[in-house]
């Protein structure tokens, strides 16, 4: 058999991985923590260093094998490459770029997926990744979505009929912003070298990272809302009392709109008082009296249309007021809601405990909360961690932390869910191997898990208080994971 090394030196992903070739079924893997001890820190391994590998990850079975690391071979006859001849290590990347969730879903039926529904975006491009490592329906069918979908960039593309060519119109696609297509033109070309497929790797992943960064913008932004909250209620009671000044002006024009009508009365009345005396010596006198009044009706039919316009004006300005008196009462309840949550905890983790005597044998009961449970965080944010700690702990719980295979190996992750009484893992840092983990041993023992779908405070807090509502020994066919929404 073939063997495919996997070298990531740094990242979320940093370790080394061994996968079968063709097939790419992954047959074992080393953490970056666990690199330096087999002698792999400096570099992606030789030959011979790779055998020591495959005898540690496989047990020494004795297996004879060819190590395929130099090098990625080149297409025969200058072909362009199907994606199950790229590494593994490339899928998740190209198919996360290249592929909106929208379009796995529609996919998914067509290549024997039916519970595509039931799944969430993470969970169906991990199942499309795997399918991608070797040759067979979901590759098929992904290789054509991607030939249809960027046909353009592909045409554009076959011009370059050498590396240095291929480079130049790379180059030229990242200044101009436009990834995805030039991504897979460049990866499934011919012409394209292993360093150059690496290269053109590393620019669209250490994009990505760029996300991460929004995600600490938004816990400035939490900060900054909390101070404004005070000022958005000002807002509030501000927008309040200019509607009611703009109502009280709209019962204004509508006495005008009744003053008028009745001085249009008044005005037909005279007219047919001049028709009745034309022919008498009052004639005159009407006469005056009718020009007089005709004056008068102009102008107040000039001041009511005046009146109207600014009556119109006045109501599209009460329309968007009460729009925008809408939204910011919308924007306090989400507000509070998430700060609700926090202040639970914060009343939780302050609760006066004094009047316990020494030894009380209820003393877990008196304080409530987890009363003395285990509670398992795997992934999260590493800066929020001893917040996380002082939330559990706030609530009489003891708190165990694995970082979801950043660093700590999955063994330490067994180890620690054989002996958590709760799990929460917060999907938006955790690895796929992790997260897998993590369901599988839940649904599999009953164990409790909330499974959330942010990393923030307010997400964490919440999942505490929804520990009140589940079960201790399971939670019925879908084992003991809830998935609990995003509040922050």
């Amino acid at each position: 058999m073939q063997w495919l090394v996997e070298f990531q030196p740094e990242g979320p992903q940093a370790g080394l991985r061994l996968y079968d070739h063709p097939g790419g079924r992954l047959l074992g893997e080393v953490g970056g923590a666990e690199l330096a001890n087999l002698g792999f820190a400096n570099g992606p391994p030789d030959a011979e260093r790779t055998l020591t590998l495959a005898a540690t990850l496989l047990g020494d079975k004795g297996e004879e094998g060819a190590v395929a690391t130099a090098s990625l071979p080149a297409p025969a006859n200058g072909r362009r490459r199907k994606l199950w001849e790229l590494p593994p290590a490339f899928h998740c990347t190209l198919i996360g770029t290249c592929l909106g969730a929208s379009e796995l879903r529609k996919l998914a039926p067509r290549v024997g997926v039916r519970d595509a529904p039931a799944l969430t975006d993470y969970e169906l491009h991990g199942l499309f990744v795997r399918g991608a490592r070797a040759r067979g329906a979901i590759s098929h069918r992904l290789h054509k979505l991607l030939e249809r979908k960027y046909a353009a960039s592909l045409r554009r593309f076959a011009r370059a009929r050498d590396e240095a060519a291929l480079e130049a119109l790379w180059a030229e696609a990242w200044e101009q912003g436009t990834f995805a297509g030039p991504l897979w033109a460049v990866m499934s070309h011919g012409a394209a070298g292993e360093a150059l497929l690496w290269r053109v790797y590393g620019e669209i992943h250490m994009l990505s990272h760029q996300v991460g960064a929004a995600n600490r913008a938004d816990l400035r932004r939490l900060a900054r809302a909390e101070q404004g909250l005070e000022e958005a209620r000002l807002q509030v009671e501000a927008l309040r009392r200019r509607v009611a000044e703009a109502e009280q002006g709209l019962r204004g024009a509508s006495r005008s709109r009744v003053e008028l009508n009745a001085l249009r009365e008044r005005t037909l009345v005279a007219e047919r008082r001049v028709d009745a005396l034309l022919g008498g010596r009052e004639w005159i006198e009407l006469e005056r009296a009718r020009q007089e009044a005709e004056r008068r009706r102009a102008a107040e039919a000039d001041r009511a249309a005046r009146l109207e316009v600014a009556l119109g004006c006045r109501e599209e300005e009460l329309m968007r007021l009460r729009d925008r008196t809408g939204e910011l009462e919308h924007e306090l309840m989400e507000r509070g809601a998430g700060m609700a949550a926090l202040e639970r905890q914060l009343d939780r983790l302050f609760d006066d405990t004094s009047d316990c005597p020494d030894g009380c044998p209820a003393e877990a009961v008196c304080r409530g909360g987890l009363a003395g449970r285990r509670v398992l965080c795997v992934g999260g944010r590493a800066r929020l961690t001893p917040h996380y700690r002082a939330l559990v702990e706030g609530q009489n719980g003891r708190f165990l932390h694995h970082d979801g295979g950043l660093e700590e190996s999955a063994g330490r992750l067994q180890g620690l869910l054989a002996s958590a009484d709760v799990v929460i893992c917060p999907a938006d840092c955790v690895s796929h191997d992790a997260y897998y983990r993590v369901k599988g041993f839940c649904k599999r023992t009953g164990k409790p898990c909330l499974m959330l779908d942010g990393s923030g405070i307010s997400s964490f807090a919440r999942a505490l208080d929804g520990l009140a509502t589940l079960d201790g020994g399971g939670a019925g066919e879908g084992g003991g994971v809830v998935p609990v929404p995003r509040t922050n």
